[in-house]
């Protein structure tokens, strides 16, 4: 049985609605990182992670959710192919243009436990703007509801939390393609049902 180390609210959730996509049974420690539990379960307390049965910690959500869909055969491309390429591609691009910005905040937050400055918060603010734009002008060539077109993938995943990511730092995506998307990532049962405690 897998462990999901990590709160809901973070990256952990991306573990957990893979795992709900999959059908698949967990268990769910809900820990902050950089907490003393965290650091009990991960060297520094760097979180989310996951546990394996016979005790391995994998660590790094994206490094996760590739290696469950890789394990599991399911939600990705194999690798090696050019379609696999192209959702790699996906991933880094979200990664860049999303969860970079969102990350400096999020970290700043957890490691200083003080509000950053307003140079920071605006630079955010105009790194997702940019990078809300950029993802959205890409989804509208990928030819279906999800970004490889119509295959659901873990770069749907990663694109879905980070939406939903910025709503929650006020920073909602304003592209009517990426409203429309999100809202077909909410209605997802495994969405719907992962943990965001």
């Amino acid at each position: 049985m897998y462990t999901v180390i990590g709160y809901g609210g973070t990256r952990a959730f991306r573990l957990l609605w893979l795992l709900e996509e999959l059908s698949l049974t967990y268990r769910h420690e809900r820990v902050m990182p950089f907490t003393d539990a965290a650091r009990a379960r991960t060297p520094g307390g760097r979180l989310p992670a996951l546990q394996l049965a016979d005790g391995t910690i994998l660590q790094d959500s994206t490094a996760i959710l590739t290696w469950l869909a890789d394990h599991h055969d399911a939600l990705t491309f194999p690798a090696g192919s050019v379609e696999r390429a192209r959702q790699d591609a996906w991933v880094h691009m979200v990664l860049e243009c999303l969860a970079t910005p969102m990350m400096c905040w999020t970290l700043m937050i957890q490691r200083f436990r003080a509000e950053t400055d307003p140079v920071v918060r605006a630079w955010v603010a105009d790194s997702v703007d940019k990078g809300a734009e950029r993802i959205a002008q890409e989804l509208e060539d990928s030819g279906g509801p999800w970004l490889m077109g119509s295959c659901f993938t873990i770069a749907d995943i990663v694109l879905g939390h980070c939406l939903h990511w910025a709503e929650r730092y006020e920073r909602p995506v304003s592209q009517p393609i990426l409203r429309d998307y999100l809202a077909r990532v909410e209605a997802r049962p495994a969405y719907r049902t992962a943990d965001w405690a």
